[in-house]
């Protein structure tokens, strides 16, 4: 349910700001069989909750024409130290296990992506990771 709230709040927040919603995590992940590091190549490199993960024109360029498709996007800010490095390639995390059902939104959702602090606390309870705030924030 959470995630089709945040569904339909990215969709009407890109169609009010008078832009049509025209990315679909869905087919790229579905139709196409794209993995998110295929689009999002920093991620596995990042340090820093502040770096630009998002997708850069050449990532979009390795499977569509220039023109083709809008490859300006925003990266959300970030208010947290958080290193996606640490948690995909030391402790091997997927990226579902804190983007859940990113694969089926069909409307671009930049800010409603980011994980809510009770998903980071699935993992950070003090025994698998530490809980204390200092952590991250």
């Amino acid at each position: 349910m959470r995630l089709l709230v945040i569904g339909i709040w990215a969709a009407l927040l890109w169609l009010e700001r008078g832009e049509a919603a025209v990315f679909s995590h869905r087919r790229h992940v579905q139709k196409e069989e794209l993995k998110c590091k295929d689009c999002h190549v920093a991620a596995w490199t990042s340090a820093q909750a502040g770096d630009d993960l998002m997708p850069t024109p050449a990532a979009c360029a390795d499977c569509h024409d220039s023109g083709q498709v809008s490859t300006t996007f925003t990266a959300p800010a970030r208010i947290i130290r958080f290193a996606h490095r640490h948690h995909v390639e030391t402790l091997k995390m997927s990226c579902e296990q804190c983007h859940a059902g990113m694969g089926q939104l069909e409307a671009p959702a930049p800010v409603a992506v980011l994980p809510a602090m009770d998903t980071c606390m699935n993992c950070h309870n003090a025994e698998a990771a530490p809980r204390e705030c200092e952590t991250c924030h």
